[in-house]
């Protein structure tokens, strides 16, 4: 909702905002927390309930919402629902499968001159040439240790720092 006042510095929007919050705000009978929403409120107030009916299905711990599974999912390492029908690597985005599919497609347009391999995609044809070139320009700064790929020296970087894939 718009009132139709205006002012001149943010510290001083944000100021009368709070004249509006209070006036049609929703608080929580619990912790007092305020919502401009009925139904935001409604969601909020099940944080204090034990009720958690949305189960993982594989450490089977209890969301509030659908939403909040799938998020638990993605941030666990192993999970991979989606499964490639051709050669059975798992993704855990369903977008990311249908990516990966293209590499297993029967007309490779892409041709290496030098080998005669064949790529679906352009861009796969050009990093793969880099390979015949001798060219490796990304540079780790720890070691000297030179790559053909930015991503090759993003996953060699984690040696020098510990850090788990």
């Amino acid at each position: 909702k718009k009132c139709g006042s205006s002012f001149q510095s943010m510290s001083k929007l944000q100021e009368h905002r709070q004249t509006h919050f209070v006036e049609n705000s929703y608080r929580c009978p619990i912790c007092a927390k305020e919502f401009f929403r009925a139904a935001n409120l409604r969601m909020h107030k099940l944080i204090h309930s034990s009720d958690r009916p949305h189960k993982c299905p594989e450490c089977d711990k209890g969301f509030i919402r659908t939403a909040d599974v799938w998020r638990h999912l993605r941030n666990e390492d192993d999970y991979k629902p989606y499964t490639c029908p051709t050669c059975g690597k798992g993704f855990d985005k369903p977008n990311l499968l249908s990516k990966h599919k293209v590499i297993h497609r029967e007309d490779k347009p892409y041709k290496c001159q030098e080998c005669g391999m064949a790529f679906v995609q352009l861009l796969r044809l050009k990093r793969h040439q880099q390979t015949h070139s001798g060219a490796r320009p990304f540079y780790c700064e720890e070691c000297g240790g030179t790559f053909t790929r930015l991503a090759s020296l993003q996953r060699h970087h984690r040696i020098h720092t510990g850090e788990k894939p």
